[in-house]
């Protein structure tokens, strides 16, 4: 079980949810998807969380070789309509970009972001 209460697919174990969500070869975009079904629930309505996520995303792209990376993502299906939480689309975005900017700061890296809407 999740910290936030969520249980895990799969029986629950760690290595369940990692066959659910990890591809070991290419495929289609479906299948590709498929996965954010387990993971955007857990982090759903918390700005902590998915900043976090962008901040160790950057990291692990750096920690590839990787000098460009595209980050694509819908606010609003980070958003949980069923709490009355106040976290709103803007809320999300900005935890985006803190996270981003965390990276490049203690890195001293140059960041680059183009916002579309």
């Amino acid at each position: 079980m999740l910290l936030s209460g969520m249980k895990l697919p799969g029986g629950g174990s760690v290595s369940a949810l990692r066959s659910l969500v990890e591809m070991e070869a290419p495929a289609d975009l479906t299948k590709f998807l498929a996965g954010f079904q387990y993971t955007a629930p857990a982090l759903a309505g918390d700005p902590t969380a998915i900043e976090r996520i962008a901040r160790e995303f950057c990291e692990d792209a750096a920690f590839n070789g990787l000098f460009y990376v595209e980050a694509r993502f819908c606010p609003h299906l980070l958003l949980r309509p069923e709490a009355d939480d106040g976290v709103t689309a803007d809320d999300i975005v900005e935890a985006v970009l803190r996270g981003f900017k965390a990276r490049r700061i203690r890195r001293r890296e140059k960041l680059f972001l183009t916002l579309k809407e």
